[in-house]
């Protein structure tokens, strides 16, 4: 019942994909008119014979244009069925492929990471399930119809032998829907298999410098190996089930050929039954089994196919809970408010508690904390990575939640410590998202980051490619990059979250002097290297998830027994 409910689903979204009710109107008319033409075909040809051997010249004229005529019809039908059949697949494929796309783009940071990368992927792959339930359904309305203008060439030939061939059909039929059930466990097992082999070569890919440098290959060969056995366990049950549904189709196949022979061979040998009629049942007869074929092909290949269809719906169907707001913002004015905000992930305890802080236009913050304080997190609110679970967070004056998501984070520039770098040239890295830059702002904004001559001496210079997450960079160089970027991009509000941890002293002195050209910027920074922060206009002390000193470094410093003059000493004295 839940499979058939899943299939009625995945059968409305795919006649509503552009294109495929006109494709699939097209290509039954065509089908319909094949099959006609294909079954009354031996009727004519028999006929034809009949007038050579009676020496009837019209006859052979007429059913001779006849065959002529209905075999011409067939080329433009073969066209037309073949081009629906791939329109309609491209078409419900690239509809798919386009909404798991854009639900990427649109899905929360917080359900993103609950995901994880390797999931992704699979439910890309899993996108096109609606393809292939949309296909099997062509094949089995081009079946249908075949078997339909089939039987009624049956009756009109000799009725007789529908009782036998129906009573075979519905054997058939329950033996293939007992298998079904079985079919669709292992599918569905071995789409969660499948997962769990892509999530470990996602982390073998994601991670490809570490295994090498930590030597983990065996640890990975023997997970993908164990991954892999229990792939092939499910295979082979899967494999077991379509030998025993062929099986089925084969008996079929006997016992439609040896009904039909003694049947025609007995009437013929009564004198009741024409050879010519004869050859028409048993042709018949073989001809049905055709869509049984074509059928059970069907079952098997949907029992997949629905597996993933499940999959591709359940990542379809995640409801967001960051919701864009409609106001924009024109220019921030005023400043960041953070009021009695308190924060959670889901299932796990507070991270932040009871925030108050004012952030004021063009003021440098330094934020600093022990590790797993929350102060990661209590950056991720400010673009509305995720939102408050208590209290709210305003721009001058305004929640959040009121602006539009774009318009928001149009406002800010944000460098985190996992950088991201993509495959392509330096220079795409550098201006990513930014459309009205030019060639002296680049450049400007890579002598600001401290990265140009490092450019300068590469021989592709800025159109270098730097290799799947930038593994020809090392970190203090992608790290430049983003940057750069944000000096390009020129924001309003920029968010540093421990990124210059990969640099080293000099080059990170350089980026904070640089920094500090921005008088009216506002500059939020965290860092757990406390040399980072020490010039900034105030330093927030975060611990446990609550504000627990506020000041400059001076100010902070007085305190004897203050958190901050405690990390301070021992940073100092290592």
């Amino acid at each position: 019942m839940k499979n058939m409910k899943f299939l009625k689903k995945a059968f409305k979204e795919f006649i509503r994909v552009p294109g495929n009710i006109k494709y699939m109107v097209s290509f039954m008319l065509a089908t319909i008119i094949q099959c006609i033409v294909n079954t009354r075909s031996i009727i004519w040809i028999q006929n034809g014979f009949h007038s050579f051997l009676n020496n009837d010249i019209l006859g052979i004229k007429v059913y001779f244009w006849i065959i002529v005529g209905a075999f011409s019809i067939m080329v433009p039908l073969t066209i037309i069925t073949t081009k629906c059949k791939r329109m309609i697949y491209y078409n419900t494929s690239a509809s798919c492929s386009d909404k798991v796309s854009r639900k990427i783009l649109e899905i929360d940071h917080g359900e993103f990471s609950d995901i994880g990368q390797g999931k992704v992927f699979s439910i890309i792959d899993n996108a096109n399930a609606l393809s292939g339930i949309g296909w099997n359904f062509i094949v089995s309305s081009q079946a249908i119809i075949g078997m339909l203008v089939i039987c009624f060439n049956l009756i009109l030939v000799n009725p007789t032998l529908l009782i036998p061939t129906f009573i075979i059909y519905f054997i058939t039929f329950f033996i293939i829907l007992k298998q079904m059930n079985s079919l669709y466990k292992y599918d569905d097992e071995h789409v969660k298999l499948k997962k769990e082999y892509n999530d470990e070569v996602s982390k073998i890919v994601g991670g490809f410098n570490e295994v090498r440098i930590n030597g983990t290959e065996i640890f990975h060969r023997r997970n993908l190996r164990t991954s892999r056995s229990k792939i092939n366990s499910v295979v082979q049950s899967k494999a077991n089930c379509d030998a025993n549904m062929d099986g089925s189709i084969s008996i079929i196949y006997s016992l439609i050929t040896i009904i039909t022979f003694g049947y025609c061979g007995y009437s013929i040998s009564k004198g009741s039954m024409s050879i010519t009629i004869a050859v028409s049942l048993i042709y018949y007869g073989w001809r049905l089994i055709d869509p049984v074929c074509d059928l059970s092909m069907v079952f098997i290949d949907n029992s997949e196919s629905l597996a993933n269809y499940k999959k591709y719906r359940e990542f379809m169907d995640i409801k967001e809970e960051i919701i864009s707001g409609e106001k924009e913002i024109p220019v921030f004015e005023y400043s960041i408010k953070f009021n009695n905000v308190s924060f959670n992930y889901k299932d796990s305890d507070e991270v932040l508690k009871n925030i108050n802080l004012e952030i004021k236009k063009g003021e440098h913050i330094g934020i600093c904390g022990e590790s797993g304080s929350g102060k990661s997190s209590f950056l991720k609110l400010i673009p509305r990575l995720y939102d408050p679970s208590e209290g709210n967070i305003t721009i001058d004056g305004i929640d959040l939640r009121e602006y539009h998501l774009g318009s928001l984070r149009s406002k800010m520039g944000i460098v985190s410590q996992d950088t991201y770098i993509s495959n392509g040239t330096i220079l795409y890295n550098i201006t990513y998202g930014i459309e009205d830059w030019n060639m002296d702002d680049v450049i400007k904004a890579c002598k600001m980051a401290h990265i140009y001559d490092f450019i300068s001496n590469l021989q592709g210079g800025f159109n270098t490619m730097v290799g799947e997450n930038g593994l020809k960079l090392s970190g203090g160089q992608k790290q430049r990059i983003a940057i750069a970027r944000i000096f390009l991009r020129n924001p309003d509000i920029i968010i540093l979250d421990e990124a210059t941890a990969s640099l080293d002293n000099e080059s990170e002195k350089i980026i904070q002097d640089s920094l500090n050209i921005f008088k009216d910027k506002t500059i939020i920074t965290v860092a757990h290297r406390l040399s980072t922060i020490k010039n900034s206009d105030r330093i927030i002390v975060i611990s446990k998830g609550e504000i627990v000193e506020e000041g400059n470094h001076s100010q902070l410093m007085i305190h004897f027994d203050g958190v901050y003059r405690k990390m301070y000493s021992i940073q100092q004295s290592t």
